[in-house]
Parts: structure tokens; sequence; C-alpha cells
């Protein structure tokens, strides 16, 4: 398949630029496509202590399709093969006695972004076209499912969501926190959309001008 990229810059300090990456899947469709991404992510904390903070996050003029026909794989499966281990020998015993990797994010945005997603055999259909979306965080912690949002801007956005079979059962899991969520200042202009969920029977018609 075909996969380009244009530019790719990394610096110790974490400064990191990525410009015009390309990735067809085997039909020849577009995959992926990322115009400009940038961001910040101090290197010497995830050495030492394997801390993860993005500090700035700036993604532009993207293109994402991921489609699932019945019987059928997703279309980004042969990139999971590709890096997949081979070696069959060998067993990696997970450390359960060590914490998970602290990952904090800080500020993002996201602009000119057109996301589809078929799932025939789940029944589950959607798109995005964000145009932008701008979050600033104090504080996000996935442990505890904790997330502090300083501000949230997001407009010029359409959106549909259909889900037209039910979801398959899964065991209920136990232990897992429930989210908490704060929004010092949220601001939504221009923003409209379709939700239906017809094995619930819900259907609905989503249009804000300024909020």
């Amino acid at each position: 398949t075909t996969m380009t990229l244009d530019r790719i810059y990394i610096t110790f300090e974490g400064n990191i630029a990525l410009e015009n990456l390309f990735i067809e899947d085997l039909n020849t469709d577009t995959l992926l496509y990322s115009h400009s991404l940038t961001a910040y992510v101090p290197i010497w904390p995830v050495i030492t202590d394997g801390k993860i903070t993005v500090k700035d996050l700036r993604w532009e003029g993207v293109r994402a399709n991921i489609y699932r026909h019945e019987g059928q794989d997703f279309n980004y499966q042969f990139l999971i093969d590709a890096f997949s281990s081979q070696d069959t020998l060998e067993v990696v015993v997970a450390d359960t006695t060590s914490s998970s990797t602290d990952i904090s994010i800080h500020k993002v945005l996201l602009s000119d972004i057109y996301a589809t997603y078929h799932d025939r055999e789940g029944g589950l259909s959607a798109y995005v076209n964000l145009g932008e979306l701008l979050i600033d965080a104090n504080e996000t912690d996935l442990d505890s499912m904790k997330f502090e949002v300083s501000s949230a801007l997001l407009k010029n956005t359409r959106f549909s969501y259909e889900q037209s079979k039910p979801f398959p059962e899964s065991p209920e899991s136990t232990g897992m926190p429930l989210p908490f969520l704060t929004l010092e200042d949220i601001e939504v202009s221009n923003v409209a959309g379709v939700y239906q969920s017809i094995p619930d029977g819900i259907k609905a018609r989503v249009d804000i001008q300024d909020f």
C-alpha cells in the first residue's frame, strides 16, 4: 500500500512536527491524511518516571475513513498485523504491581477535520466535519477519570451518528470509576447534527447557533 510523509521533526526538548502524512488502505482508499500535526511533549519526564505530558497539541487538515464490511476486518487491520509480533515462543507476563502510565493533556486545538466511520458488521455509521475544537485543561487524570477543563470551544461543526443494530452484550466491568468532568467556560457556535439509535427508538436533531 502507499504511505507518504513530507516531513517529520523531533527534538530532545519534546517538540514534534509532522507534515503531510498520507496512508492508503489495501483497497487504495484514503485511510488517513494529516496536513499538519505539531505537539510539545517534554521528553525527560517520560524517560525518568514514565509521565507523558502533552502541553500543546495542534492537529489541522485531517481526512480519515474507517470502514468494515460484513464478515471482514476493519480497513486499518493490516497496520495492526504489520506491527504485531510474529514470535509465538516468547511469553511476556504483565507486571500488575506497577501503576499505569501517567498521561496529562493541557491544550488541544483541532481544526478542519473530516472523519467517517462505517461498520456494517456492527451496524454503526457516523461522520464528523469538525471546524474547530479548542480545549484548555487544568487536570486530566485517566486513572481516576477526572477531567477539569478551564475552557472549551466548538464551532462550525456537523456530525451524524446512526446505530442500526443493538450493541453486543458484554460482561459488566467492575472497579471502573465514573468519569468526573468540570467545565469552567464553554462556547458552542454553529453546530448541527443528527443522532439516531434504531434499537432504542431514539432520534434527535441538534442545531446550536450560539451557546
